[in-house]
């Protein structure tokens, strides 16, 4: 089962708009891959955005919530799409769902 999650400031309300919508079939793993990626940034200095504000606010401003809970894989991907249907939406880079091979 999957679960579509989002992580943002504290002060953000708006899933469609602000923070990073993701999806997971194992939540702890996927947070503490998050919070690794962190470290990650230090040292390599690339610019995922979820990660410089990670940097930026620190991470104890930030909430990991779950949106929905219990899908199949495509239903998870589905909802994310929902939320994330055009790249560069809060702190996503991409389209959410799934993508067409070039």
């Amino acid at each position: 089962m999957h679960v579509v999650y989002w992580i943002h400031l504290r002060q953000q309300t708006n899933p469609f708009l602000e923070g990073y919508v993701g999806l997971a079939n194992d939540l702890e793993r996927m947070w503490r891959r998050h919070k690794r990626n962190v470290d990650v940034l230090r040292t390599k200095r690339n610019g995922f955005p979820l990660y410089v504000a990670f940097l930026k606010h620190g991470l104890d401003r930030f909430q990991f919530e779950v949106l929905v809970h219990g899908l199949d894989k495509w239903s998870a991907h589905n909802f994310e799409y929902a939320l994330r249907p055009h790249a560069h939406i809060g702190y996503n880079l991409e389209v959410g769902g799934y993508r067409l091979a070039a």
